[in-house]
């Protein structure tokens, strides 16, 4: 006695479709890579106790003539904190972006820093 009846799921079900050109993946790769950095960054302008306890962030992506930096923040001492987010293993040109946003700020008049 026969129980049951077998379907076959990719006979009836199934459509293959054509595999999608590596650039496009690629494409796809580096938005998906661009929108989880700018939620983290929201999460981050959100929270900034995350990050250090009493910082007060001055904005994100502030422009300074190295380019724009990620979060710029200060320290309940009058300290500022660079945060330059960066998915995966962090590499030396992401430290060395760090040295020159900090190297621009510190070349900033009052005056400048306050517009930001």
């Amino acid at each position: 006695m026969k129980i049951g009846y077998e379907v076959r799921f990719t006979r009836y079900f199934y459509k293959p479709q054509p595999l999608r050109p590596l650039e496009e993946i690629r494409a796809d790769i580096l938005a998906l890579e661009r929108q989880t950095e700018g939620l983290l960054e929201e999460i981050l302008t959100r929270n900034p106790d995350m990050l250090a306890d009493g910082l007060k962030l001055i904005g994100p992506q502030t422009r300074t003539t190295g380019g724009p930096l990620d979060l710029l923040g200060v320290e309940p001492d009058g300290r500022l904190s660079v945060f330059e987010l960066k998915r995966g293993t962090l590499s030396r040109d992401a430290v060395a972006q760090v040295i020159d946003y900090s190297s621009d700020l510190e070349d900033m008049d009052t005056e400048s820093l306050y517009r930001h």
